[in-house]
Parts: structure tokens; sequence; C-alpha cells
């Protein structure tokens, strides 16, 4: 059996005294394979244990282990001589002492500064062609380390060397704490997660360096093969340069201070979430891909670029949001995926010298915000096309406060069901408005336009319209290339569509918002199918004002499909452009009309109203009371330029005292009346819409309450006078079939003067010409839908009736009936209600309308204190006004 010795002191004897002790070893333990901490060793398995127990001290020449698994502990002492091995496996750990260095080329070393000790190593360390391992937990070594060429590791936790070669072959080297004064050369597998570097050089080909926490002074270099840097903690405090070859860099948070290199090869970047990179990035030529994922611009503050080199490169936005987009140079394919926020603060060149142009792509979730005025995207070289595909959001509505986004795509376009979003003031042609300009490409595809209105009040467009697409440069775009989403967009009274084409030369190959349809010209573009909603826009530069926020267009569903344009007849005057008035323009015009018909309707005639002369009974005050229903079904039109027509109903009642009576001796009768009234108008609003005559538009309820006064006058003879003074306080829901309108109230005044003259053809026969004139005037409160504020103008106006009533006076017992037919022409004269919307143009509705009334009615007194009346008419318009009413009337009389 093999036994070792332990000798404290490793101290250096005098060659006899070594000598003799050998002998004397050698001849009491003849199998003995240990040594000394002495400078002679055995060649065998030796165990040491050295401290500074035993003289001397220091111990002057080195430590030679020679041949043999050797493992030394040394816990103290000085070795001024240092340690020496020779083949076999050598293990070494320093828990204290100072040694001035280790040499071993032959053998496998493992050397090993253990946790909390206080060892130095105070010069050179240097290892051979094994599998050798340095261990640093504690203390330090102040000469350079060199681990020779084979497969090595190193590992530091805590202490201080100086430098640190690796050598060849594939060596690792873990890093959790500690300080490499110097450079760390020569490693192939690198993780550090603490601890300080000086500098790194990887030098040997294919490395792997992956760093999570600690820091490293100055540069990392690896200029040979396809290289991997993976960074998520820590900071690089100079440049990092792979060098040629298929290189690798993952970021996803640390710091590197003074930019990336790559030479000639087909790098990878991919940076995620965090971690900066102070200066430029460079990755050379080749086909270089690099993703930035969930990125913002504060975090690439300090990147001054972003270079791809020569090569077919790509770069990727991915969740990422972006300004400063000069920076990425190179590219030839440019990809805003998952969400990309990018922001256009200067031009995006495409491409790099070599391959001259490239491509940018915008996923169904992303968006290129391009506000600025000016801002182009080109190729890199002039004279060729680049190529925009967007499936996303191209946002022009972020540049300020007018609408001057200007965004030029020098090349080809290809829409993908994306968007194009847009501010325009909708006015009359020619009214500011963002605007896409293509330059020498070609517009392909379909994109869906949304207009957000920057304040236009709505007006006539008479020629080309108002620009949104304009072509330079000998661009084409397709006829399906555009549209509006929801197919139009409303402002004022008006519906604008989009065109492509104009009236004016050179201009058929650009698109305009029109609220009109020319003669001859195209029908507008088709509705644009709706993308998913675009992402909000990016926040504003750190320091720099905020853009204004323009106001979101409203949620409104779509308008009707405007008319398709009519030719002009061959050698007739070229007609006027068809005005396309929103859907809601009738609805709010007819509101007038309306009303009007309804306070009319309350009033009507003196018979309608009290049934006949002969049953106006009692004197006094307070003498008699009266009630009537009405209900009525009408449908009227009005000549204007929304051409309303109303088709509903008007139902309501009436109940009135008269306050006073009296009979002259001459046998006149004067009577003093007041009364109360309701009614209700409710129906279907249809007119002139987009271009098209009579389509429904919405409907329309109107509330009427009255109070009136009336005087009543009855001749002998029996001809009469009749006046009324009513005042109604309307309520009106006005509301069209897309769901917009208001709530808005009016007053009304109406005074009212007729009489009759009856002719006596028979004793029981008697024909009765009337007159009446009617004044009306109508106020109705200012309103607003989601559109535009619509205001009303007071109008009033004056309705004429010429007619006759044909009635006889019969017996049936004690009851008294008297049966009428009754013959009316209405008149009502020349005036406008006008309605204006967002104080722009005036929508006027005619109130000029003549009509014919023929009917029937009945009084019957049935007692000396009670009368019943009812009447029954059809009202027929004439000449261009439309009309058609049938109206019911049925009421009561009662004396006391």
């Amino acid at each position: 059996m093999m036994t070792s010795m332990v000798t404290r002191g490793c101290a250096i004897r005098p060659a006899a005294l070594l000598s003799t002790t050998a002998i004397l070893l050698a001849t009491l333990w003849p199998q003995a394979a240990s040594a000394a901490c002495a400078p002679v060793a055995t060649g065998g398995d030796d165990t040491l244990v050295c401290d500074a127990a035993t003289a001397p001290d220091p111990v002057a020449g080195a430590v030679d282990l020679l041949a043999g698994a050797d493992t030394v502990t040394i816990n103290n002492g000085t070795y001024a001589g240092g340690f020496r091995g020779g083949v076999g496996q050598k293990r070494l750990t320093l828990n204290g002492g100072t040694v001035a260095g280790y040499n071993n080329t032959t053998g496998v070393s493992t050397i090993i500064l253990a946790p909390g000790g206080n060892a130095m190593v105070s010069g050179p360390v240097t290892f051979g062609t094994g599998a050798d391992r340095l261990e640093v937990h504690s203390g330090s070594i102040t000469g350079h380390i060199e681990q020779g060429d084979g497969i090595d590791a190193f590992v530091m936790t805590a202490g201080q060397i100086q430098s640190l070669d690796q050598g060849g072959n594939l060596d690792t080297a873990t890093i959790s704490g500690g300080w490499i004064v110097g450079a760390f050369n020569d490693g192939d597998l690198l993780t550090m997660t603490g601890g300080r570097i000086g500098s790194v050089d990887l030098r040997v080909a294919n490395n792997i360096m992956r760093m999570s926490g600690g820091s490293i002074d100055g540069r990392v270099n690896a200029e040979q093969g396809a290289d991997l840097l993976e960074l998520t903690g820590g900071t690089i405090g100079g440049q990092v340069d792979f060098g040629n070859g298929a290189n690798t860099f993952t970021i996803s948070n640390g710091a590197i201070g003074g930019g990336i290199v790559s030479g000639t090869g087909a790098d990878t970047l991919t940076w995620t979430g965090a971690g900066t990179v102070t200066g430029a990035i460079s990755l050379g030529a080749g086909a270089d891909t690099a993703t930035l994922r969930n990125l913002t611009t504060s975090g690439l503050a300090a990147t001054t670029a972003i270079d791809a080199g020569a090569g077919a490169d790509r770069l990727a936005f991915d969740t990422t949001e972006m300004s400063g987009l000069a920076r990425f140079q190179n590219w030839e394919t440019i990809a805003a995926t998952n969400g990309a926020r990018l922001s256009l603060d200067a031009d995006l060149a495409l491409g790099g010298a070599d391959t001259l142009t490239g491509a940018l792509t915008i996923d169904g979730a992303s968006a290129i915000f391009a506000g600025p005025t000016g801002r182009q995207i080109r190729p890199f070289a002039a004279g060729q096309r680049a190529s925009v595909a967007n499936a996303g959001t191209i946002d022009l509505t972020t540049g300020g406060a007018g609408a001057t986004g200007r965004l030029t795509i020098v090349g080809d376009y290809i829409g993908q069901g994306g968007r194009l979003l847009v501010r325009s003031v909708l006015e009359s042609d020619g009214s500011a408005s963002d605007r896409l300009i293509l330059s020498g490409g070609a517009a392909s595809g379909s994109t869906g336009i949304g207009v957000t209105n920057l304040g236009g009040a709505g007006a006539l467009t008479a020629a080309d319209g108002i620009l949104l697409i304009e072509t330079v440069n000998g661009a084409t775009t397709a006829s399906s290339a555009f549209g509006l989403l929801g197919g139009s967009v409303s402002a004022g009274a008006y519906e604008y569509f989009l065109f492509r084409g104009g009236v004016s030369a050179g201009t058929a190959e650009n698109w305009y918002l029109r609220s009109t349809l020319l003669p001859g010209g195209a029908p507008p573009a088709p509705a644009a199918v709706p993308p998913p909603a675009p992402p909000p826009p990016p926040p504003p530069t750190p320091g720099a004002p905020p853009p204004p926020t323009p106001q979101p267009t409203p949620v409104i569903p779509p308008s009707p499909e405007p008319a398709s344009p009519e030719p002009p007849a061959a050698g007739a005057a070229a007609p006027e452009p068809v005005r396309l008035y929103r859907i809601e323009a009738p609805v709010y015009a007819a509101l007038p009309a309306v009303a009007r018909n309804l306070g009319l309707t309350m009033l009507d005639t003196f018979h309608e109203r009290q049934g006949e002369q002969d049953i106006l009974e009692g004197g006094g005050v307070l003498s008699a009371g009266w009630g009537r229903l009405i209900g009525q079904r009408t449908r009227e039109g009005w000549a204007g330029d929304a051409r309303p027509e109303f088709n509903g109903e008007i139902y309501g009642f009436q109940t009135g005292l008269d306050l006073y009576g009296a009979r002259s001796d001459g046998g006149h009768v004067n009577r003093l009346g007041a009364f109360v009234g309701y009614a209700k108008a409710r129906g279907d609003i249809s007119g002139f819409v987009v271009g098209w005559e009579g389509l429904h538009a919405g409907k329309q309820k109107v509330e009427g309450k009255s109070l009136g006064a009336y005087w009543t006058h009855v001749a002998p003879s029996r001809w009469y006078l009749d006046g009324v003074v009513m005042g109604t306080w309307y309520d009106a829901e006005l509301r069209s079939t897309r769901g917009l309108g208001f709530d808005t109230e009016g007053v009304g005044v109406t005074a009212s003067l007729e009489g009759g003259y009856p002719i006596y053809l028979g004793r029981r026969v008697i024909l009765e010409p009337q007159a009446q004139v009617v004044w009306q005037d109508l106020s109705f409160d200012d309103a607003a839908d989601l559109i535009s504020t619509v205001s009303y103008q007071d109008s009033d106006s004056t309705t004429l009736r010429i007619g006759a009533r044909l009635y006889g006076e019969f017996e049936a017992g004690e009851t008294q009936l008297m049966p009428y037919a009754k013959l009316n022409l209405w008149r009502t004269l020349p005036g406008d209600d006008q309605l204006v919307f967002a104080g722009g143009d005036a929508i006027s509705v005619k109130q000029e309308a003549t009509s014919l009334e023929f009917g029937g009615g009945l009084a019957a007194r049935v007692s000396t204190s009670v009368s019943l009346f009812a009447a029954a008419d059809y009202t027929h318009g004439l000449g261009d006004h439309k009309r058609r009413s049938l109206e019911g009337n049925l009421g009561v009389r009662w004396t006391w």
C-alpha cells in the first residue's frame, strides 16, 4: 500500500540534508510515493499541505511537483520560486500564502483560489496542452495567465487577475464576479453574469459569448468565423467587433458603449425589449437580417445608425415604436409587423449602392405615421422604383395643425386591404387636405381611405374637387386602387365621395373627394372594406411639443351609394353638377314644412273647429264649450334643394270655451273664446339624397302644444267673420335611416281671418262662398348631429284659401241636421324655409304650394244644449306640388 507524507513548511534544506532525508525515507518506507513541499518531490502521486509552520519561510526555490497525480493545498507561506510540475494531474488549492507563479506545460493542471482565501500568485501562470482548469474565488494573480491549447476551463466568482489567454481548442469561461484587469483572450465559450473585465478578444472562430451581468471596460473582439453575442445584461464599454463571418447578435438588455461592427457575412441582429447600443451598428456586406422587437425610440436614442452594408438585407420592426428612420441604412426590405409604429421624421431610403432600391411592407396591425410635410419613401438611387405594400395603416394626420401632410412614394404602391388616413377641410374645390403623392410608379391592389374633416362646413365642388391622391412623373393608378372607408364622408349638408380623375387636364390618374356628380363623369369609387382599427399614434419625441390631435372621425354608418351621372344629350347645354346631399338633409329640411302643416291642421277652418253658425248658442260669460278630435293621413312633398317629402299621419285634439257671448238688438252675435290643443305629426321622410330622387331618408316626429284665442261674428243673415290667434310650442325628433339626428324645440305663431257669405238657392239649400288668409311664423332652436351644426332660419308664410260650401237644413224629429259639401283651393305664397349646415351652405325648401280640397260634413243639434259635428275631406296637390291627404274631424259643442 502506498502512503503519502505531509511535510509542514515545505522548507528548503542543504543538499546533503536533502539527500540524507531521501535515503532515510527510501529505507524506512520503500513504497512511499508521496513528496514533501520542497524543491524536489517524488515522481509519484503526492499530497502536500503547505504553510509557514515549518522553517524556512520564504521558500526560495521552485516547488517541483514532477510526475504523478499531485494534490497541493497551500494555506500560508511565501514561495518565491513558484511551483512547477511535470506530467500527470496536478491540483493546487490556494487558501492563502504567496506563490511567485506556476508553470506546467506537460501535465494537466487545476488551480483553485478557494473561496474566502487571500492567496496571491505574483507571477505568471502557464499551462500546457492539457484540459486545464483555473478557478478564482478569492485572492489575486498579478501575472499573466496562459492556459495553453487544451480544452481549458476558467471559472471566476471573486478575486482579481491581471490577464488571461485561454489558448487554442474549445475553451470555456464562466465569470460571475471578480476582476480581470487586463485582457481576456482566446475564449471560445464565455458566460459572464457578473464581475469585471478590461477587454475581451475571443480571436478563434465560432465563439459564443453570453453576458447577463458585470462589465467589460473596453472592446469585445471576435474576428473570425460565425460568432454569437447574447447580451441580456451588463455593460460593454467599448466596441463589439466580430469581424467576417455569419455572426449573430442577440440583445435584450444591457449596454454596449462603442457600437457593433461585423464584417462580410450573413449576420443576424435580434434586439428585443431593452438594452442600449451607443454609436453605430454596422453589419457589413452579406445578406443580413435584423429584428427590432418591443423597442421604442427612446431605447434607441444612443444608436446613431443601423447599417446593413452591401447585400440583400432585411429589417423587421416587430411590435416596435420608432422614429429617426434615417439611421436605418442600406436595407433592401423593411417590414413593419405585429403592431409596429414607425414615424417618418425624415425620408426613408430603401436599398443600397449595390441593389439601388428596396421594398417596405406594412402588415395589418402596423402603421406608418408620415405627417410632416415633404417626407418620401424612395429608392437609394434616383431613377429607380421603390415598392410599398400596405396591409396596415399609413397615417398622414400627425403633421401639425393644418391639413398639410404630404407623403411621396417614389415607385410602386400596392394596397393589401390597408388604410390611408388623411385630414381634409371638406368644403369646395381645392380645399386643404393631407395628400399621398405617387411618383413614377403604379398604384394597385385596394386601400381604404379614412377622412377626418378638419373643420370644413361642406360645400359644392363644381370641378376637380379636393385632391387626396396625386400622381406625378408618369405614375398611374388602377381603377380599384382606392376607396373610401364607409363609402363616403359627410360635412355640412353634403356627402363627399371618392372619384378617380378630375375634369382638368392631366388629372386622370388622381383621386378626389367631390360633393357633386359631374355630368358625363365617372361614378364614384366603391366603398372600401374596412381593415382592423389602426394602432394609436406614437408618443411625442421627448422635449418636443406634442402634435395637435385631430378630432376623431365619428363612427357614422355608411350613406347610400350615389346615383350614376347622366351624360348630357347631344347638342344640349351642359347640365349643372348634381349636388350630393347627405341623407339627413331632407329629414332636417322638412321640419318647418311639417310643423307648418301641423299648425294649419290645428287651426283648420271655422266649420271644422266650431261646426256651424247656427249651433253657436248661449250668451254671457262662459256660456259654452267645445272639443274635437283630428286625424289626418298625408303625403306631401315640397320643392327646393333637398326636395323633402313627408309620408305619415297627423292627429290630435282641441278643446275650448266661449269666454263671452252676446247678441245685439239687431241680431248680430259676437263670441270670444280660448282653446288649447295637442297634435302630433309622425312619418317617414324621403327626398333628394346623394343624387337619388325620393330616397327614403329617415323619420320625423313633431309634437305641438297650442294655446289660442278666437273671435267670431255671425250676422243675422248668417254671414260670418272668424279671427284666430294661436301659439304653438313644438318638440321635434328627427332621425335619418343611419341613426343620425337630433331633438329640437320651436315656437310658432298663427293668425287667421276668414269669412263666408250665404246665398240661398232655396229655402233649405245654401251656397256659402268663403275666403281665408293665414299667416304663420316659425322659429326652431339650433341643433347639431355628429357631423355638423344645423341652424334654422326664422321664417313666416302666408296661406290663402278660397272656396265654397253647399249645405242644407233638415230636421229629423227633434234633431236639426245641417249636411254640407265643400270645395277649397289652398295657396301658400312663395317663400323659403332655410336651414344652414355648419355655418356654410343653406338648404332651401320652397313654401309655395297649391292644392285642391273637397269633402263634406254634418252638423247636428241633438238637443238645446248639445250639438255634434263631423267632417271628412281629401286634398290633392296641383301643378308641381305633391300632396295627397285624407282628413277626418269629429267634434261636440255644448252650452249651459
